[in-house]
């Protein structure tokens, strides 16, 4: 449905790996775990090619620090993020030196990991929103592994980022999501009425947002409504712009 956000996750326990790649599959990432040693870590990066690496800190912060330092200069892109289950000023200083992007003190719930992952990922407006948007309409069982789908997520998460735009859907959003799928805005505006159409009844019978959806009874939803339910109802519940407090040193 989306270009998922590849991670890896080195982990020598195995235990945590397992764990945190079954909790941010279920988040929408496409998940690797493997042995937290540079030979192992290098190995999947070569193969599996992730956007971010999470580490668990088992290893003294100056062992690790020359550890990141090395991936770093092969693969600067690479977002190292950090997790420990205690602070150390003077680890998290040699590792913020080695070139970490966060270091994270665990527990944190998977929303929060979430929101580190996707915040050192991706670029910020639109793709951010449409991350968190697929991951609401998953859990309100209103998601469908379609190409009509993914542009209404893409035309919900525009409308959210440039509100402006649903003042002439034609010639602003359905032209604007057009350009992102490399196609034309007829076709666009034919896949969300698809969408209206497919998701009239779901949403009639669910509750999504702060409480039950209501509209025009008349047996069917206009794209405007769809689009206008989905991102008020994602801005109400979801809580993308919240200010995330997990104890997180960056």
């Amino acid at each position: 449905m989306n270009d998922s956000i590849r991670v890896l996750i080195g982990d020598d326990t195995a235990n945590l790996g397992r764990i945190l790649k079954i909790v941010l599959s279920r988040r929408g990432f496409t998940v690797r775990y493997c042995r937290s040693d540079y030979e192992s870590v290098c190995n999947e990066l070569s193969l599996f090619k992730p956007a971010a690496l999470l580490l668990c800190a088992e290893q003294s912060a100056a062992i690790q620090a020359e550890f990141i330092r090395r991936i770093k200069e092969e693969l600067p892109s690479l977002r190292i993020i950090m997790m420990s289950f205690s602070y150390s000023p003077e680890a998290y200083s040699l590792l913020a030196g080695a070139g970490i992007n966060s270091y994270v003190i665990m527990p944190v719930t998977a929303r929060e990991l979430e929101k580190i992952i996707v915040e050192h990922t991706l670029s910020p407006g639109i793709e951010v929103i449409n991350h968190f948007l697929i991951q609401f309409m998953k859990d309100n069982q209103l998601a469908e592994d379609s190409v009509h789908f993914s542009r209404l997520c893409t035309a919900v998460a525009c409308s959210i980022a440039h509100p402006e735009f649903l003042d002439n859907m034609k010639e602003r959003l359905y032209t604007y999501v057009a350009g992102r799928y490399g196609t034309t805005g007829s076709i666009i505006e034919h896949s969300i009425r698809s969408e209206a159409r497919r998701l009239y009844e779901l949403i009639s019978i669910s509750e999504i947002g702060c409480g039950r959806i209501s509209f025009k009874s008349d047996g069917r939803l206009t794209s405007r409504e769809l689009i206008c339910i989905i991102a008020d109802a994602f801005v109400s519940e979801y809580g993308l712009f919240d200010e995330c407090d997990s104890g997180i040193e960056r």
